[in-house]
């Protein structure tokens, strides 16, 4: 950011030319829609959560390192979609900070309002690793970790980059997101 530009105003983007935007779009589109459109319609069986993190996990590194090199290609800086590494340390601690009191505090929640004879949804078990050890608990961390980036990268960071790019608006890209936010 220039010395000149308050702290408040957006950094100035430079985007692709329209066409580019709109192959990659499309490209990124085409991966992600039908997955979450299975994941919707068809429950997997259960037992197969290793299997099924594990391809989760490999699927968003694939779409994490396809938005990197998109952006690598088109000479954009990863600050563009979210990506500040300086920050990370801190964003990182405050996420493990954050974890338990929100983990048991949602565990304890659940616990009231079933005591007070409230339905709760109930947990998807097919998600529930049959086994217990220490590797189904590093795996489960793994995804968790994993989707969170991706999921950000790719819904808050680049979709929102792309559509901004195209409609000239960030406010038009940040009412199109499924978040709503940017």
């Amino acid at each position: 950011m220039s010395s000149d530009c308050p702290d408040d105003a957006p950094p100035s983007r430079s985007f692709p030319p329209v066409a580019v935007q709109w192959r990659e779009l499309a490209v990124l589109l085409a991966l992600i829609v039908p997955p979450m459109v299975l994941g919707i319609l068809a429950r997997p069986p259960s037992g197969m959560f290793a299997t099924l993190a594990l391809a989760t996990v490999v699927r968003d590194l694939a779409l994490v390192a396809l938005i990197r090199y998109f952006l690598w290609r088109n000479g954009e800086p990863r600050t563009q979609i979210g990506w500040h590494l300086e920050r990370l340390g801190r964003e990182l601690g405050w996420g493990l900070l954050l974890f338990a009191p929100l983990f048991f505090g949602s565990a304890a929640l659940r616990g009231v309002l079933q005591s007070l004879g409230m339905r709760t949804a109930p947990l998807p078990t097919f998600f529930l690793p049959a086994e217990r050890g220490p590797g189904a608990v590093l795996l489960a961390l793994t995804l968790v970790a994993v989707v969170a980036v991706a999921e950000e990268t790719l819904f808050r960071g680049y979709l929102l980059l792309r559509i901004e790019g195209l409609t000239g608006s960030p406010t038009a890209a940040s009412a199109s997101t499924p978040t709503g936010s940017g």
